[in-house]
């Protein structure tokens, strides 16, 4: 695995196994609002406790140990009606395991927490986008030069 982003979804799919085996734990990668399933996105994880029909969903997130008073963004969400992946009434959970780089071809996971969005406060990023072909396409050409 050569990147940390590889590890992630090692570490997920590692989780999803490990939930789905108890008794009493479904465990998945949940299905978006068109009802098919999608690994991109947050979350990454659903999983359902039968007993009681709670839901929870599960973002694991791999950070390099000592960043934890970053503020580079490591979370983002974008909700999209068709995309969307937050369908049901959940608690949030993210499991934060902190890694000490590489070895060789091995990395090396030093600990983990988890960590309940209950009162997790976000900023809102208000942005207008475009592409070339919007800038150049759709608006009115006042000026042009050809070569």
């Amino acid at each position: 695995m050569g990147r940390v982003n590889e590890i992630s979804r090692h570490v997920e799919d590692t989780l999803i196994k490990a939930l789905d085996a108890m008794e009493g734990l479904t465990c998945g990668v949940p299905v978006n609002a068109l009802g098919d399933l999608q690994r991109s996105g947050y979350p990454d994880i659903r999983l359902l406790y039968e007993a009681s029909g709670r839901i929870f969903y599960i973002d694991p997130k791999v950070y390099k140990a000592g960043s934890e008073t970053s503020s580079f963004r490591t979370f983002y969400f974008e909700p999209q009606r068709s995309t969307n992946k937050i369908t049901e009434d959940a608690s949030h959970l993210i499991v934060g395991v902190s890694h000490q780089g590489r070895m060789g071809d091995r990395w090396l996971l030093q600990s983990w927490r988890v960590v309940d969005l209950i009162d997790f406060k976000v900023r809102l990023k208000a942005e207008f986008q475009a592409s070339n072909r919007d800038l150049y396409h759709a608006g009115a050409i006042i000026l042009k030069k050809e070569d």
